[in-house]
């Protein structure tokens, strides 16, 4: 009887402690922004738009962060790949100078124009939908062996 009371406890605990270890936030730092990457994956296609710079490096994909609010410098990268035809996908890069005003949450967004061809990219407000970017139009392009010292300088440039 002891060990089943104590295997309950335990288990109890554990699901207790490991929930309040998750990085579950819901209010934004004073001073700060949170702007959040958006992927979209369903069963035709998977389309995905992120920053793609972190501490004025290149990386793969990231998690959403909060960065200082006030005027920013944005790359962001679009991947949209068929996943029916099994095809390599396509990407674009978009530049943003926008301006984020403190304690909000943003969110990186995109609609297709035209099939796998052209796509637009905003960045808008995440609890109001409100477009607080210009809508930047881009093509859609088949991946590139752009050198990575191109992507480099892109961050150095970034702000984020």
């Amino acid at each position: 009887m002891k060990s089943r009371l104590l295997c309950v406890l335990s288990a109890l605990t554990l699901t207790v402690s490991g929930c309040s270890l998750l990085p579950i936030e819901t209010d934004v730092k004073e001073g700060f922004v949170r702007i959040k990457n958006q992927y979209d994956n369903t069963p035709n296609r998977n389309e995905s738009i992120f920053l793609f710079c972190h501490n004025q490096r290149v990386i793969e994909h990231q998690t959403n962060r909060e960065y200082p609010a006030g005027q920013h410098n944005l790359w962001v990268m679009v991947n949209v790949a068929d996943t029916v035809h099994n095809s390599a996908g396509r990407e674009a890069v978009v530049n943003f100078n926008v301006d984020l005003p403190a304690g909000k949450k943003y969110i990186l967004n995109g609609q297709m124009l035209d099939q796998n061809a052209e796509m637009a990219v905003w960045i808008e407000d995440f609890d109001n939908a409100e477009v607080v970017s210009p809508i930047v139009k881009t093509s859609l392009k088949n991946p590139s062996l752009v050198p990575y010292q191109l992507r480099k300088k892109q961050c150095e440039s970034s702000s984020v």
